[in-house]
């Protein structure tokens, strides 16, 4: 007989965090994630009687504890994958972060509200290129001179004969 237990909806999978390469040889560990849908944030109480506060697009905010093993003065980037790895949205563009060696925060990211966040599997954290050190700056090239348009082209050299003897030579007695 079969049970009559209704079905259950299946859970969504929750979302996986990563390191790019960059990030991990720049000493940053990360955990905690936590994801907050732009329809789950906050909204303004519309009966407020002081001045309203500016108006912002809702956005996804995306939370992660950073941990900083080494100092660190970089802009990090968040970026979303969808279940076959693509590329599915980035986070804005964030004010470099500065911290010490052994530090550690959260971070939040904010994803434009149109990013399906549903579909997304795995956040991946991106940090920008090192600075580059100031390499001792080469001296430039100088052009190859022009000649004049109007000067003809210069005779070839003469060619030496073989038996005069070069400078410095001293021949030999046959």
């Amino acid at each position: 007989m079969p049970s009559a237990l209704p079905s259950a909806a299946p859970a969504p999978l929750e979302p996986v965090l990563g390191l790019s390469a960059g990030a991990a040889l720049a000493g940053l560990f990360v955990n905690q994630l936590r994801v907050t849908p732009a329809s789950q944030l906050p909204a303004t109480d519309r009966f407020r009687t002081a001045a309203p506060a500016p108006v912002r697009p809702l956005k996804h905010e995306v939370t992660l504890y950073a941990v900083f093993k080494e100092p660190f003065a970089r802009r990090l980037e968040l970026r979303a994958l969808d279940a076959l790895s693509a590329e599915i949205g980035r986070s804005e563009i964030q004010a470099p972060l500065s911290r010490p060696a052994d530090s550690s925060s959260y971070v939040t990211f904010h994803f434009d509200a149109r990013l399906p966040i549903e579909r997304v599997r795995t956040f991946v954290v991106y940090v920008d290129p090192p600075p580059e050190v100031a390499a001792t700056p080469e001296p430039p090239v100088k052009p190859a001179p022009v000649r004049p348009r109007n000067e003809p082209p210069r005779p070839a050299p003469e060619p030496e004969p073989l038996s005069a003897p070069k400078p410095g030579l001293v021949p030999k007695d046959p």
